[in-house]
């Protein structure tokens, strides 16, 4: 329970709903032993109606995000002793009488509290696929209740008996409403919420087995176990209200897929036996129709967004995340694509880069590795392509005829201050006529960019040869060849 500070509602509720539970326990006891009448039954009823009427009222004047949901339960609470009222005076009349009208309006209320408490209880944004579930979800609870409850009480009534189609219908959109809520609090439940569903459930399945002994012409006196699920109903969802709201998970769950699948399996079920009855209901049919449908949006939905995450996670793989570059990676795979076409591939250095790291700081030299790199991009101009290798190493790959020169872009790559003079040094090799493969050109690019810097520091070499153990994936007997090459050169 949760703490709701010092004051005096925590108590008093504390003492209804012990009431309450002792008056369900009391009538447990009277209906299986047979001790007292009917009437000792009706006022151990709406005694324990009353007491969890009275916890959820009281609930509605303690601030909490879900607060038009306890005002909605206290009006429903209202309208359902209002009903009993007209009960204890008038009798249990099998026809759709006052009291049904009282105690009917309590399913709408519930919805709409239903509805109050997913606003604060359901995280922002939704995501559409959770918009989705819920429908798909609503849609199969209505085609099954349709088709094991509503069907059958449509088909006893009598004018008498209206009663019989009208709750069950009732119940049936308020399951519908609380399993759509569920849906799109992505089928996590929290205590609270738990004893919501538990409580609506308990009352619609005594209702609906209520309704179904008056069509049977059972006698509906008070002093059967309906009062025990009537009262335990009202128990649980006055317990609900008093419990604490919790925070839901964030993370997206198995059963947003797994749940899903369910349901729309159970609507297709329900489509092919119904259609193939002469006799099937239209509602049935509709309705398991569109949970069809809505699944067929479910499943659209689903694989938009895993052709977004694959192509996301694709350029994660080949973009640099500081520069936004293109990566070693890409450099590579853009080697392989130029099938012999004429090129110029630029490797670059920075001279002095790591001093101005040290002194102020890797957020400043991110944000000169970001500048270097749009200076290299606006370089390289609409046909080349600028690649971050990492470190400080960059390199450009320049169309045939480019505009611009590899010493040009080292020199627009500088950048000077107030204690600091970064430069860049580099070597570029014409492909194909200098060299033929990637392998070839990475090495020959890295020595001549070595001459360039060679009064200027480092090397760099350990990303080029990160560069030489991708190629090495991509085609390992290209770089045993050159490696061959290379020792009977020497």
């Amino acid at each position: 329970m949760p703490v709701l500070a010092s004051t005096p509602f925590l108590r008093i509720a504390r003492a209804l709903l012990v009431l309450s539970a002792a008056l369900c326990v009391a009538s447990v006891a009277r209906t299986a032993l047979g001790i007292g009448d009917a009437r000792v039954a009706e006022v151990i009823y709406n005694l324990a109606i009353v007491s969890a009427c009275a916890t959820w009222c009281l609930r509605s004047v303690v601030p909490d995000p879900a607060h038009g949901a306890f005002v909605c339960g206290s009006i429903g609470s209202a309208l359902w002793l209002a009903g009993g009222i007209v009960t204890w005076f008038d009798g249990n009349d099998p026809a759709f009488s006052l009291a049904d009208v009282l105690m009917f309006g309590i399913n709408p209320l519930i919805c709409l509290g239903l509805f109050f408490y997913g606003r604060s209880a359901v995280p922002r944004p939704i995501a559409a696929s959770r918009w989705v579930d819920a429908l798909l979800s609503a849609f199969t609870v209505g085609a099954v209740g349709a088709a094991l409850v509503i069907e059958g009480a449509l088909a006893s009534v009598a004018d008498a008996t209206v009663t019989a189609a009208v709750y069950p219908t009732g119940t049936v959109a308020l399951a519908a409403c609380a399993v759509g809520l569920l849906a799109l609090r992505g089928w996590a439940f929290d205590r609270r919420f738990a004893l919501i569903v538990a409580g609506a459930a308990a009352l619609a399945t005594t209702e609906i087995l209520y309704r179904r002994a008056q069509v049977d012409n059972v006698t509906a006196e008070f002093g059967t176990f309906y009062d025990v699920g009537w009262m335990l109903g009202a128990l649980l969802m006055a317990l609900a209200a008093w419990q604490p709201q919790r925070p839901l998970p964030v993370e997206p769950r198995r059963t947003e897929i797994v749940v899903p699948i369910v349901l729309g399996a159970i609507a297709l079920t329900v489509l092919i036996v119904e259609g193939a009855e002469h006799s099937s209901s239209a509602l049935t049919i509709t309705l398991s129709g569109l949970a069809v449908a809505t699944l067929l949006a479910r499943m659209a939905l689903s694989l938009n967004l895993n052709y977004r995450l694959l192509l996301h996670s694709r350029r994660e793989a080949i973009t640099d995340s500081v520069t936004g570059l293109g990566n070693g990676r890409r450099l590579v795979a853009d080697l392989e694509r130029l099938g012999g076409a004429r090129a110029t591939l630029v490797l670059l250095d920075l001279n002095g880069f790591k001093a101005y790291n040290d002194t102020f700081g890797h957020l400043a030299g991110d944000q000169m590795l970001e500048r270097i790199g749009g200076a290299l991009d606006a370089g390289a101009g609409e046909e080349g392509r600028a690649y971050r290798m990492g470190g400080d190493e960059f390199c450009v790959l320049l169309p045939a005829d480019a505009a611009t020169s590899p010493a040009a872009l080292a020199a627009g790559a500088a950048q000077r201050g107030e204690g600091f003079d970064v430069t860049a040094a580099f070597g570029a090799v014409a492909l194909p006529e200098e060299a033929t493969s990637a392998t070839d050109a990475l090495r020959l690019a890295d020595e001549r960019m070595y001459a360039h810097k060679r009064d200027g520091g480092s090397r760099g070499q350990p990303v080029v040869e990160a560069l030489l153990e991708l190629i090495q994936q991509h085609d390992p007997e290209l770089l045993r060849r050159a490696d061959a090459i290379a020792r009977a050169e020497r």
